[in-house]
């Protein structure tokens, strides 16, 4: 479904690029996602005020 807004709309498109998932990420890009995941891990775990 999004594929389809994309083909019509850049904006979509723009954005559907970014949260995509990828299926073959490199070492380099699978350690990026999970260094940037435990930066958001951890901002949540302040926000919400966790141990």
């Amino acid at each position: 479904m999004f594929e389809l807004m994309a083909e019509s709309n850049p904006e979509v498109a723009r954005i559907w690029r970014s949260v995509r998932p990828r299926c073959n990420p490199t070492p380099e890009e699978q350690a990026d996602l999970e260094r940037q995941t435990d930066i958001r891990s951890s901002e949540l775990r302040t926000d919400l005020n966790l141990p």
